[in-house]
């Protein structure tokens, strides 16, 4: 049955009216066991999350963000929502539906990445549901020509990079109380690991507060997918902690930052302030990534190719086969428990949009990504 309002304001009613939100998400989604991958894996319980069937216009991770991130952007009466992402960014092509949907301009910021079909197809799509593009040369001037754009915009409404700021982040907060309740109703065992894609960090520091807010015990593991310079423990460590001070400031039933005393020379102590989260709490599988963004792995292609013969479900190549090897590699060594796989990409299909789209219609300096 479809949640009225997010759990998050369910279990604490104050958030309700102090945080923004709309509604573009189909949840719960559904918990799965994966006999048959399971069997052939060597992996007893074996459970996948399907964000991929999170919504219906596009589904994976993102809706969740944009409910939070476009209700925003509409309460700021932006007309214009300005983001960036490789040619390929499915975080791009979401924002871009989504958006559109609801009657504000995407903007995107573009660099270019290792080319396959999918991000073709993505190309395309970009320019089907009407986003403005800009071709840059690297992310960070992707990230410069954003702020810039927006500096000279009253109502342009600026989205870090995945959707994963303070508020899109909270869509995954949301998450684990959604997991939390399906566990109480035993639709599927207490997972004692959760693996879930890395990219920009929102998703898996969501799961973490969430985790910790709702008393789900489990170990989230995060694959990163991205240079290291962006995720990384300190990253998720300033995130989390941002996350809990903003809903603490909003409803005095949650922590938010706890206070900490520092021992000082002579035996006094001084104030000062403290975390919830620490380096320690989180952990990361580095070896995945493949040395460059969307650059396609032998693993994550073998990965993916299993899964879609095994269960039928369809990964991606840059994202969430490589989470999938990760996770695979990591249950050979911690074979007992229960492992949740928390499918991030989307599976609605949109061929027909793609084939209808000619890549001439496009501004003329992507038509060299579809020539090669």
């Amino acid at each position: 049955m479809m949640s009225e309002i997010p759990l998050l304001f369910k279990v604490y009613p104050d958030l309700r009216d102090k945080i923004p939100w709309m509604r573009l998400t189909n949840l719960p989604t559904k918990v799965e066991k994966l006999n048959l991958l399971g069997e052939y894996l060597g992996i007893n319980n074996l459970w996948i999350k399907r964000d991929d069937q999170s919504a219906l216009l596009y589904g994976g991770n993102k809706p969740r963000k944009l409910e939070f991130v476009l209700a925003e952007a509409r309460e700021r009466e932006a007309d214009e929502i300005v983001t960036m992402g490789g040619i390929g960014s499915n975080h791009c092509l979401a924002t871009t539906i989504y958006a559109q949907d609801k009657g504000i301009k995407p903007v995107l910021f573009l660099f270019p990445q290792p080319l396959t079909e999918h991000v073709k197809k993505n190309l395309s799509l970009f320019h089907y549901f009407g986003a403005r593009l800009n071709l840059v040369p690297s992310a960070l001037s992707a990230y410069w020509s954003c702020l810039t754009y927006c500096l000279k915009r009253k109502k342009a409404y600026l989205l870090p990079p995945g959707g994963s700021s303070i508020l899109g982040s909270l869509g995954y907060v949301n998450a684990a109380f959604e997991l939390r309740e399906q566990i109480k109703k035993k639709e599927m065992p207490p997972p004692k690991y959760i693996f879930v894609t890395c990219g920009t960090c929102g998703t898996l520091a969501g799961l973490e507060v969430g985790a910790r807010l709702s008393g789900l015990k489990t170990k989230l593991v995060g694959v990163r997918v991205v240079d290291k310079v962006i995720v990384n423990r300190i990253t998720l460590k300033v995130l989390t902690n941002k996350i809990m001070k903003y809903l603490g400031k909003r409803c005095k039933d949650i922590p938010g930052v706890y206070p900490v005393r520092k021992s000082r020379p002579g035996g006094s102590s001084e104030q000062s302030s403290g975390v919830n989260f620490n380096l320690g709490d989180f952990t990361l599988l580095h070896n995945y990534f493949g040395g460059e963004y969307g650059r396609v792995t032998s693993e994550g292609e073998r990965i993916l190719k299993l899964i879609k013969e095994k269960e039928g479900i369809q990964l991606d190549t840059t994202y969430t086969a490589k989470t999938f090897a990760g996770l695979v590699d990591f249950m050979k060594i911690n074979r007992k428990g229960t492992v949740l796989f928390w499918n991030t990409f989307n599976s609605v299909d949109l061929s027909k949009a793609i084939n209808s789209v000619n890549y001439k219609e496009l501004p003329d300096k992507f038509h060299k990504f579809f020539t090669r």
